[in-house]
């Protein structure tokens, strides 16, 4: 399985800044929705420090939450174990059930209860702490079937009061967009104070 590694730098000034604006380093995961999603998750949201790690494998789990819970997705349940590609999942009564085969490179759940969200969910370990962050967010009615398929694509940038798991107005249009691969399965960012945004270590 696919281990994948983020490395942020932030030089003294920077993180002076950071702090003064009460600002948190924050990171979406782009996730092709089918119906699409109903809004933007910040997958991981930390108070940074000069050096920083964020480092993710390849599984998922898929959750339930209250569909009008606010900015903070209030989970009211989750599969217990990571979930396979190419299953359908079926929820009813705060229980994630395999079912019938579907596409393979997918990740498919439907709402057997009352109209509520769905997404996938994904532990990055942050600086060492383990934060079991939302990829994405879709609102489902009863008897609905949605299609998820995650990429290695994240949107890195700053964010004032913002939580892990938390809706978020969208992706800034400054954010660094970096695309990680079996063969790049590394990057390092480090953040521009001058221009108060993120970019490739070397510039490339």
């Amino acid at each position: 399985m696919m281990q994948y590694q983020l490395e942020i730098s932030i030089d003294q000034k920077g993180l002076q800044q950071i702090y003064a604006d009460a600002l948190l380093v924050t990171i979406v995961r782009k996730v092709t929705s089918d119906p699409p999603a109903t809004a933007t998750v910040a997958w991981v949201a930390f108070a940074p420090f000069m050096a920083n790690q964020v480092a993710w494998g390849e599984d998922y789990y898929l959750y339930a939450a209250r569909r009008a819970a606010g900015e903070v997705i209030i989970t009211i349940a989750q599969s217990q174990e990571p979930v396979r590609s190419g299953v359908l999942y079926q929820y009813a009564q705060g229980i994630f059930t395999a079912g019938r085969p579907v596409l393979f490179g997918t990740y498919d759940v439907e709402n057997d209860d009352a109209e509520m969200a769905f997404g996938l969910m994904q532990v990055a370990v942050v600086n060492g702490t383990a934060l079991p962050g939302r990829l994405n967010r879709t609102d489902l009615v009863a008897a609905q079937h949605a299609v998820f398929v995650p990429s290695e694509t994240l949107s890195i940038f700053l964010a004032p009061a913002t939580a892990t798991a938390s809706v978020i107005g969208g992706v800034p249009a400054n954010a660094l967009t970096v695309q990680f691969t079996s063969a790049q399965w590394r990057a390092e960012v480090t953040y521009d104070a001058e221009m108060g945004q993120f970019g490739m270590l070397g510039g490339s």
